[in-house]
């Protein structure tokens, strides 16, 4: 059976409110000896005593529990180094704090703001926004502290929000293809992506960069098998180059056109997103953009523990509005100079 505070207490000779005070903390006006409680922890230790952290939470009104919501999430599936990163930013944050985190499915099942906030977490950090009426609903009635991650900036008005700076990341790949000759470009994503705050941000972005150095810059809304790249095989080929939404797509860009025989990037250039370990592992090894996603989800992580603690005199300093990071591109293996033969249409 599992010993309780009364066992601890019996064992000790002294109160329960006394080895309340020594083991959890409470009873803050009992006051107990050093040598009392030393005798107490060591009573505990022999009765194998663990403290109920379930009835410790209903006198302090906190679960040392963080809710990360992945929007539309149902299984890690074939991208698995952006969630490492992102879930290694969190941990490192909160683990030194003794707070768990818990996977949220409450949006996907369409559970809304009543079950986020029905007292099982101290705060959320909502990722990979999708921004459409049930999800708005759910921020507008939300009763917790709230950090945004991968939200385009202006978009998530009065909430911190801590995400990649799409546009001059779309920037850098456009630059650079523009740079090696390339004047047809398309965007690579999946349909429902496309649907995604950042997957919305990261096209608007990349068709604002090509009309900027005014070549042909078109949207793809393409699945991970990627049959419309046989279009690609033969000399009129619509696009010299591909940019990816995620690393992830561009490897299956890869890995298509290696079985139709396009040559990457002697026949057709490919640029991921994310710039993971992934890219070395690649053949050719993936140019992608370097976005910091360990950093970004530890900062946003460390705010949202600084909103849960604060006191109303502080929490007023704390920023409520977006934090961009600045994206590099890493330049590998995978594009080249347009190949002068396949003149396209």
């Amino acid at each position: 059976m599992r010993a309780t505070l009364r066992d601890v207490a019996q064992a000790s000779g002294v109160s329960v409110m006394s080895v309340c005070a020594v083991l959890t903390g409470g009873g803050r006006n009992v006051k107990v000896s050093d040598e009392k409680a030393k005798l107490i922890r060591e009573k505990a230790k022999e009765l194998h005593y663990e403290p109920n952290l379930q009835a410790r939470g209903l006198r302090t009104s906190k679960t040392d529990t963080i809710g990360v919501v992945l929007q539309h999430l149902t299984s890690f599936g074939e991208e698995p180094y952006y969630y490492q990163q992102l879930l290694d930013g969190i941990m490192t944050a909160l683990f030194p704090q003794g707070y768990t985190l818990a996977l949220s499915p409450m949006l996907v099942q369409g559970g809304g703001a009543p079950r986020i906030s029905n007292g099982r977490f101290d705060g959320v950090l909502w990722c990979c926004q999708d921004f459409q009426e049930t999800s708005i609903e759910t921020t507008r009635n939300l009763r917790m502290p709230l950090v945004m991650v991968h939200a385009p900036k202006d978009v998530a008005l009065g909430v911190p929000n801590f995400a990649a700076d799409n546009e001059s990341a779309m920037e850098r790949i456009v630059d650079h293809l523009v740079g090696m000759g390339h004047e047809r470009i398309g965007f690579v994503v999946k349909p429902h992506v496309s649907q995604s705050a950042e997957g919305k941000a990261r096209m608007s972005a990349f068709l604002k960069a090509a009309e900027g150095h005014r070549v042909l810059g078109e949207v793809l809304l393409w699945e991970y098998e990627a049959e419309e790249l046989a279009n690609y095989a033969s000399n009129a080929a619509p696009h010299t180059a591909l940019a990816a939404y995620n690393d992830v797509h561009a490897g299956h860009l890869l890995s298509r056109a290696m079985e139709l025989g396009i040559r990457v990037p002697d026949d057709l250039s490919v640029v991921g997103f994310d710039s993971s370990n992934f890219c070395e592992r690649t053949q050719p090894r993936l140019t992608s953009v370097h976005q910091p996603i360990e950093r970004i989800a530890h900062e946003a992580t460390e705010c949202l523990l600084r909103l849960i603690n604060a006191d109303r005199a502080t929490i007023s300093e704390i920023r409520r509005d977006s934090t961009l990071y600045d994206c590099q591109l890493d330049i590998r293996d995978s594009t080249a100079a347009p190949n002068p033969h396949r003149r396209g249409h």
